[in-house]
């Protein structure tokens, strides 16, 4: 499980909605003050080393959950094995699109330019098919993050 602590900004009949801040992995390193990377980041980065982020969180039959106020801090969770799942279908699934539709058209023996052209179409297919698929999940509560004891 993946947990971060948050605060409860909004609540309405269905969803919590949950604010974090989130330093950058600098903020965390034991080896930051000797670390050329974590300067680096300081002048690039220099007001956003905290960033916001605001959750929205179903709220469940659980006492905990409906029993939080706006203002309290709470704990989000979520599932490892869902951010992986998440992050392969977002990253791999297009790239893969794209190489199946230039393979395509490579053998068809076309031109490079409609082999780009394939390419691009594949590409695009394919963020069209994730953004569907990742669309069903909305309402499947095991990839939404849920509240945790604190």
């Amino acid at each position: 499980m993946i947990a971060e602590t948050g605060t409860i900004i909004a609540k309405d009949a269905d969803y919590l909605w949950v604010e974090t801040v989130r330093a950058s992995s600098c903020q965390s390193c034991s080896a930051r003050s000797g670390c050329g990377q974590a300067v680096l980041g300081q002048l690039m980065d220099e007001g956003r080393q905290y960033k916001k982020n605001v959750l929205r969180v179903a709220l469940s039959d659980h006492g905990a959950t409906t029993s939080a106020d706006v203002g309290s801090q709470v704990q989000v969770l979520i599932e490892e094995g869902v951010v992986l799942k998440t992050a392969l279908l977002v990253y791999a699934a297009p790239l893969f699109g794209m190489f199946i539709a230039s393979s395509i058209a490579v053998v068809l023996g076309t031109s490079d330019g409609i082999v780009t052209l394939s390419g691009i179409l594949g590409l695009g297919l394919s963020f069209a098919g994730v953004k569907k698929w990742i669309s069903r999940w909305d309402c499947d509560t095991r990839y939404q993050p849920h509240l945790g004891p604190l």
